[in-house]
């Protein structure tokens, strides 16, 4: 996925920032990222002039095209990366911060059930579970 010529295509400025932060979300693949993190990366990968403001302006930029999306975590930052479907659900351990994708199937079966209780037809689904991995237990 190319974010640059998305946000070109709709308008938004280009600028040395925003090309170092859609590289680091595109070379990441479908990794979980916080702001945080992502400006940590992109001070350590270039010599840039950036501040966490462009992160989050670039972020919200992006996820208004619906090209990433975020999970949020209860008391913490979201977790961002490259929104490939409208199915994202991760179980995050609390300890470790280790950060499981939940299976697409297992996601619709759980989608499924609640369609049915509550007589919904579900569109999307984004969330976080929280608990502990097997080495953290």
């Amino acid at each position: 996925m190319d974010l640059i010529s998305k946000l070109k295509e709709n308008g938004h400025r280009i600028t040395k920032a925003r090309i170092a932060i859609c590289n680091i979300l595109e070379s990441s693949g479908h990794f979980h990222m916080t702001p945080e993190e992502i400006y940590s990366t992109a001070k350590k990968q270039s010599s840039i002039k950036l501040d966490r403001a462009t992160v989050y302006r670039t972020l919200d930029s992006l996820e208004e095209l619906n090209l990433i999306t975020h999970a949020h975590q209860p008391h913490e930052s979201g977790y961002y990366f490259i929104n490939k479907d409208n199915l994202n659900t991760h179980i995050v351990c609390k300890s470790c911060n280790k950060i499981v994708d939940i299976s697409k199937t297992s996601q619709k079966k759980i989608i499924n059930i609640l369609e049915k209780e509550t007589e919904y037809k579900l569109i999307d689904s984004n969330y976080i579970l929280r608990g502990y991995c097997k080495d953290c237990i």
